[in-house]
Parts: C-alpha cells; sequence; structure tokens
C-alpha cells in the first residue's frame, strides 16, 4: 500500500513536505521538497531510500532543497517540460497523465495543471484506479487558489480548475503546498458574511486545525467553503462585491472569477 507522510517546516509560509513511499520495497519520492534535513531525518527513521523528487512548479519554495537532496541520496529531480532551465538539478521531465510512481494497487499520476505558472503540476494518488489524494501544489489551496503574477495566467488557471480538478471526485482529499486555511476562510467570510455554516466551519478550522494534527478537506467541502468555486452563488447574492469590476464584461463564471482572483491579490 502506498502511504504518504505530511511534513510541517518552520518557515513562515507553513509550506508542506511529503513524502510518499511504498512499505512493499522501501523506495521513497518526494514532492516539493523544502526542508531537506526533514526529509532525510524521515527517510532515516523509517529505512527507506529516496529514488525520485518531483517539483509541481519551479518556484524557489518548491525546489530549495532539490540540489542537497541529490546529492545526499542521488535521487532524479522531475518536472513540467516548461521548466527546463528553471529546475535547479533537472534530470527529467514528466508529462500530463503518467504514472510517475506504483506500489501495489497505488500509483501516483501527474497532472498538467497550468494558471498559477505555466510550468505547475499536480499529483494525483490513486487506489486501484479511483483517485483519492492530489498533491495540488500552488493551484488549488484550502478555501482558496494560487495567485497569477509571477509566471502564471488567471485565464488558464480557471480553466484548470474547471476542466481537470473540478472534474475530480468530491471524495478527493486536498493536501496544497501551504498553509493558509485560516486566512483564507477570513476572505470567503467577508465576501458571504451571512453564512453561518461558513462561520462554524471557520471557527472549526481556528481551534482545531494544527501542525500536528491539521484538517484535512476534500473537494466537496471545497466547494462548500472556496469563493472561486461560488463565484455566481457569491455574485447573486452579494452583486456589490463587484461593483468594481468592468460594467462592460459580461457577467460569466469565468469573468467574475478572474475579478475576484484580482481583488484578492489587493486584499
Amino acid at each position: 500500500m502506498l502511504l504518504t507522510k505530511q511534513i510541517f517546516t518552520n518557515s513562515p509560509l507553513r509550506n508542506y513536505t511529503f513524502v510518499i513511499y511504498s512499505n512493499v520495497d522501501g523506495e521513497a519520492v518526494c514532492i516539493d521538497p523544502y526542508s531537506p534535513e526533514q526529509i532525510l531525518d524521515f527517510l532515516h527513521k523509517n529505512s527507506l531510500t529516496l529514488t525520485h523528487i518531483f517539483n509541481t512548479h519551479e518556484h524557489h519554495d518548491h525546489v530549495m532543497g532539490n540540489l542537497e537532496l541529490k546529492q545526499k541520496t542521488n535521487a532524479k529531480v522531475f518536472a513540467h517540460p516548461n521548466a527546463r532551465e528553471k529546475i535547479p538539478g533537472l534530470d527529467g521531465v514528466i508529462e500530463d497523465g503518467m504514472v510517475v510512481f506504483q506500489s501495489e494497487n497505488s500509483t501516483l499520476e501527474c497532472l498538467d495543471t497550468p494558471g498559477h505558472t505555466l510550468c505547475h503540476h499536480c499529483f494525483l494518488l490513486k487506489e486501484k484506479g479511483d483517485p483519492k489524494h492530489i498533491f495540488s501544489g500552488d493551484t488549488l489551496f484550502n478555501a482558496g487558489v494560487g495567485n497569477c503574477y509571477r509566471g502564471g495566467d488567471a485565464k488558464t488557471l480557471y480553466q484548470t480548475l474547471k476542466s481537470k480538478l473540478l472534474t475530480l471526485p468530491d471524495t478527493l482529499k486536498i493536501y496544497p503546498g501551504h498553509d493558509y486555511f485560516e486566512n483564507n476562510l477570513k476572505f470567503a467570510q467577508e465576501l458571504e458574511p451571512a453564512r453561518e455554516d461558513l462561520k462554524s466551519f471557520a471557527t472549526m478550522i481556528r481551534e482545531t486545525h494544527s501542525e500536528s494534527k491539521p484538517f484535512v478537506s476534500n473537494l466537496s467541502q471545497e466547494k462548500q467553503i472556496n469563493p472561486f468555486f461560488r463565484v455566481t452563488q457569491i455574485f447573486h447574492k452579494n452583486p456589490y462585491r463587484f461593483e468594481k469590476m468592468d460594467a462592460l464584461l459580461p457577467k460569466t463564471e469565468e469573468n467574475l472569477f478572474l475579478h475576484l482572483r484580482s481583488v484578492r491579490d489587493t486584499w
């Protein structure tokens, strides 16, 4: 069976590092290494051998452990084809739909998910062919989505979310690249202040979500708490939230999404 380990670093970004490994043969893969020391310690304690490093995208906080881990483990680094010359220690590229790791009945599959940058992958963990977990990098956060002003494109992000992520099962567990849960929920509540269910959820996260026991949302919950999945509902209930939107633009879901993404950039 394929298992996952979630490691929090001491970074103010609270960047997650995921070590994914097989308990059959002891091989391990790592997604977005931020803290080599913690990863190496975890590998040692669990008698695992790191064979592959996968980067969701090229930003420094997702690749900064590549070279040290390569030097100490001889692991190979793989990332998006558009990330050539941008990823330290890159050994090869991986394409949309590729199975990049497997064990018994579990597979780790690469999804091309541009938007936050044009070099972005998410990684989908399937069990017996069914999607169960997604490591979403900076494409999808808890109650939020990635920004697009560091080499990305908001229209592309909208299409990625619509055509790739929102087609996955509601039971899919979400593991984003950073923990912005509480702040994103504050933004969501500002947009929909009358929602008691959202207030209750935010209180629960504030009181129970922690580094020792993180709350892992699923896609069904994200559809309820993530304002970027609710732009049409928010517009119909609180149209004044979009009063600064270009009046000539049709109020399509895509245009509402783009406006809300720009609002969040300066919130």
